[in-house]
């Protein structure tokens, strides 16, 4: 009898106590839903900036995606890197700029870049890299890596060629009398074809007598910035317009002036191609500079100027081309009289 009155007492002791765990559990369940915390504010840095590829292996010609996004705290002065001159290599498309906006609390700005690459190889997309001062005043930075990127020709997909057939073992043509007609025929055909390029050459001769020559490069740029002026293209406001036009006299003028492809190649390969012409150091190249990146920034970035800056532009251009005019000939006469200490 003593024995089931303790163990009547000791399980009464057991439910009390499990009666209390499951009742302490349910208040730490409560307060865990009635103030969540969040942690992932706390853990990520204040800034971040990321770069990515939508392929990294491609082939000639294809298009490839390369996205850089900056995302930082509201109360945190940062902005996008220069990007557009670090691209070696590749043929720039288009350039397309979203933000900022705000996403999570947080100040999302990025660029999104439409590469090809003609020439197959190994090409690297740099790393990039802003510097910026956290709430602590503490100077920071923050960067992507570099991005390798191989392009293989359309011949590398492992596209089997068809084997060529064995040579046929030779037979004795079939014996006709064909060959007085066929030798006929031939001699006749031989004789239309050079009486027409005859005729041709004699053509060509004739326009070629009859036309004027070609007007110098500079006057033809100094005619093609005045319609440009005078056009209204900006009254349209149409400032991509009006960046391709620019752009088109100007690089035409370059490639008829200095004797290189600038109608084709990007804006870095211009630069890089007036230390091998005779363009003059100085002022000359920083005008050139000037004008090549404000009008890729129209025609590619979408950007606006006001008329001020498309004067300012037009104004660079025409100095570009006054500079790079080379000096009248001078008469024998003149130069007669230049050697004698004379004036011309």
């Amino acid at each position: 009898m003593k024995g089931v009155v303790r163990g009547a007492a000791r399980a009464r002791r057991y439910g009390a106590g499990l009666v209390a765990v499951l009742a302490g559990g349910w208040l730490l369940v409560a307060c865990q839903d009635a103030a969540p915390v969040d942690s992932s504010s706390s853990t990520r840095p204040p800034v971040t900036l990321t770069a990515s590829v939508d392929k990294a292996v491609a082939t000639t010609g294809d298009v490839i995606r390369y996205e850089v996004t900056l995302e930082h705290d509201p109360d945190i002065e940062v902005s996008l890197p220069e990007i557009f001159s670090k691209i070696q290599g590749f043929k720039v498309s288009d350039i397309e700029h979203e933000g900022p906006v705000e996403r999570d609390g947080r100040q999302v700005e990025s660029r999104v870049f439409q590469l090809r690459a003609f020439d197959t190889g190994s090409y690297v997309l740099p790393a990039l890299s802003v510097t910026y001062t956290d709430p602590n005043g503490k100077e920071q930075t923050a960067g992507t890596p570099q991005i390798f990127v191989e392009i293989q020709s359309v011949l590398d997909k492992g596209e089997e060629q068809e084997d060529i057939a064995d040579i046929k073992p030779a037979q004795a043509p079939p014996r006709d009398y064909r060959p007085l007609l066929l030798v006929g025929a031939a001699v006749l055909l031989l004789g239309g074809l050079v009486g027409a390029v005859v005729w041709y050459l004699r053509r060509r001769r004739d326009r070629e007598e009859a036309a004027p020559p070609p007007r110098p490069p500079w006057e033809e740029a100094m005619q093609a910035l005045d319609a440009l002026e005078k056009g209204d293209i900006l009254d349209r406001e149409d400032h991509r317009a009006y960046g391709f036009a620019l752009s088109e006299i100007f690089r035409t003028y370059l490639e008829r002036r200095f004797s290189f492809p600038a109608l084709e190649n990007t804006t870095e390969e211009i630069l890089s191609a007036f230390r091998r012409v005779d363009v003059p150091l100085g002022k000359p190249r920083d005008l050139a500079h000037q004008v090549l990146t404000a009008t890729d920034r129209l025609k590619f970035a979408k950007g606006s100027l006001s008329a001020e800056e498309a004067e300012r532009l037009l104004d660079a251009a025409r100095e570009f081309v006054a500079a790079t005019t080379p000096p009248p000939p001078v008469e024998e006469g003149d130069e007669a009289r230049v050697s004698e200490g004379g004036r011309p």
